[in-house]
């Protein structure tokens, strides 16, 4: 078989497959009215207490954008994480 190439799917054994991937998931979702209710009340917290996003982000050890998505309610807040605010 002089002069015969394989490519390297074939070499390594897939002979040209295509890999198999996982099916992908929809993981976006909008915010529930409970999502939003309890952001709301998180920023009343923080207000009330005279802190801004990255004091209280500081504390709770989350950066203040991630706490800014939990006021808004596009990012749903653990329990865990409302037991330590």
């Amino acid at each position: 078989m002089a002069g015969h190439t394989t490519s390297k799917a074939q070499a390594q054994g897939r002979r040209g497959k295509a890999p198999a991937t996982a099916p992908s998931k929809t993981t976006s979702r909008a915010p529930t009215e409970t999502d939003i209710a309890v952001g709301e009340r998180l920023r009343r917290f923080r207000l009330d207490r005279g802190l801004t996003l990255a004091e209280l982000g500081g504390e709770l050890g989350i950066s203040h954008q991630q706490l800014q998505k939990y006021e808004a309610g596009t990012t749903r807040i653990s329990a865990g994480m409302l037991k330590l605010a």
